[in-house]
């Protein structure tokens, strides 16, 4: 075995054991604002890269339970991804996106135009040590996989009509006995 393949799996163990011993704050938060508060790393993404980045949040009934900063980092590599896959476009843009689902939850999504992801590879993205990126670990998806999966959620890809990729996962409703 290789020292990246060790050093990734290395990374992957600690970041599962993170997640499932519990040492996470869970607590009530308004999911609309966790997606803006990161509007400033955002704006340097975009800056940085040329890639047009839009928010979208649905502000009204945005009451989820989660883990702000591990959403965040998610949500992060989620972002970063999305503008690698459109960056040498001229027209490149990602739109991350949060809308409430009545007592459903509140879904967030981010979406690229880029060229989406092949077929063949649907299956294996979340997969550690799998990445589509020159030079890349492919641990991004699986940890980002991972904090969805800790919050109770799934991470989901799609190809949308019009071409790009499209990652989606839902936040529960925070419930009394769960506030704390």
């Amino acid at each position: 075995m290789c020292i990246r393949d060790r050093r990734a799996g290395d990374i992957i163990r600690r970041m599962r054991e993170m997640i499932s011993n519990g040492s996470r704050a869970f607590t009530e938060e308004r999911a609309a604002q966790m997606i803006r508060d990161l509007e400033p790393v955002v704006a340097l993404i975009g800056q940085d890269t040329g890639v047009v980045i839009r928010i979208e949040t649905d502000d009204e009934d945005d009451h989820v339970l989660a883990d702000r900063i591990q959403l965040q980092q998610a949500l992060t590599n989620l972002i970063r991804n999305a503008v690698d896959a459109v960056i040498d476009r001229d027209d490149g843009q990602v739109t991350v996106t949060g809308r409430a689902l009545g007592p459903e939850g509140y879904e967030i999504s981010v979406r690229d135009n880029g060229p989406g992801i092949a077929e063949a590879q649907m299956d294996h993205i979340f997969h550690p040590m799998i990445s589509t990126k020159t030079g890349g670990m492919g641990l991004g998806l699986s940890v980002t996989r991972s904090i969805v999966e800790s919050h109770g959620s799934a991470l989901a890809v799609s190809r949308p009509q019009g071409g790009g990729a499209c990652f989606t996962f839902r936040l529960s409703r925070p419930t009394e006995s769960e506030i704390p």
